[in-house]
């Protein structure tokens, strides 16, 4: 989950840099158009000629300049959209599924216990049973520190869980 929250982040930030300096850079070209529109105008009933063929090119340049940073803008909204697009197949092709703040779906796995560990009905209730270091289970919930035990190995064979039994992450590990 923290690794989607840091990818959108990521994301977000490309764009908005991207963007802000292409907005920048219009807005400065836009008013170097205003500054030679305003050279090129009419003074006193009077038009400058020696700067009038020099002001006629730097309009077009400028104006050749607005579309190249207008396609730009395009370009980096579509790239966005690619990007936006592309994150979200990720997030959905992600087999975990956050059921709630503190309850997290994930592949079916087989666990371990690591030390003799207490067993509880829920995470941080009541004791219902005590493992053995060395006992071997399957999951595919976590919650609060816990790991709900779906089904274990008996003479190695796999018997799904009766009823609810949570174990502490920190006493077992994935194998």
């Amino acid at each position: 989950m923290r690794t989607l929250i840091i990818s959108i982040f990521f994301v977000s930030s490309i764009y908005a840099a991207g963007m802000d300096s292409v907005i920048s850079e219009i807005s400065q070209l836009k008013a170097d158009y205003a500054a030679c529109v305003e050279k090129f105008s009419v003074d006193n009933d009077v038009v400058i000629i020696d700067d009038t063929k020099y002001l006629e090119d730097e309009i077009e340049t400028l104006k050749k300049e607005i579309i190249s940073k207008d396609e730009e803008i395009l370009l980096l909204e579509r790239k966005n959209k690619s990007l936006r697009t592309e994150l979200s197949k990720s997030i959905q092709k992600s087999k975990k599924v956050v059921i709630n703040k503190k309850s997290e779906i994930f592949d079916p796995s087989s666990f371990r216990i690591n030390v003799d560990s207490p067993i509880y009905d829920k995470p941080n209730s009541k004791v219902i049973e005590h493992w053995q270091s060395g006992r071997s289970f399957t999951s595919n919930e976590r919650k609060n520190g816990f790991i709900k035990i779906t089904g274990y190995f008996v003479n190695k064979q796999w018997k799904s869980a009766k009823k609810s039994m949570w174990v502490s992450a920190t006493s077992c590990s994935k194998r």
